[in-house]
């Protein structure tokens, strides 16, 4: 797994897989237009000022939620290609506004984490989000080898 790691760049393999997931939720090619820079931007990027104004918009929390599950899909699918094990991801939007979200793989549980404010799901630069990306997935990544190790010591 550490030499896949090595031989991969987490941040491209993650924005890449995220603008296939945009890309694959057009379903009337309104996106084809964009540039993948542009149709991140869209989605994920507000300068600090248009935080705070999303956090007030009319944007619906599962318009949002989807936008955070296309995400967290892109680092599980980046982390398949890493670890050729299948990863999978559940979520829920809460009655809050809360997102609830499960990653695993087999048996295992990688992730069990709620996002509190989803309104405020946005980032200033994309290299932010793809540090984000790539701070979670390293994250998993090393969840499931020391996971898989306890099971298979």
């Amino acid at each position: 797994m550490e030499n896949k790691l090595e031989s991969i760049n987490f941040n491209d393999q993650f924005y890449h897989s995220l603008v296939k997931q945009l890309r694959a939720i057009d379903i009337y090619g309104s996106y084809a237009k964009f540039e993948d820079n542009e149709l991140i931007s869209m989605k994920y990027i507000k300068d600090a000022d248009n935080i705070k104004d999303v956090k007030k918009s009319e944007m619906r929390n599962d318009q949002i939620a989807q936008n955070i599950k296309m995400y967290l899909q892109a680092i599980c699918v980046t982390l398949e290609k890493i670890t050729g094990q299948i990863i999978g991801l559940m979520s829920e939007v809460g009655c809050d506004g809360s997102v609830q979200v499960i990653i695993y793989t087999g048996e295992l549980i990688i992730l069990n984490k709620t996002f509190g404010g989803i309104s405020g799901f946005q980032f200033s630069t994309i290299e932010k989000l793809k540090d984000s990306g790539e701070k979670l997935g390293i994250k998993l990544l090393n969840s499931i080898k020391t996971k898989t190790e306890k099971f298979v010591n």
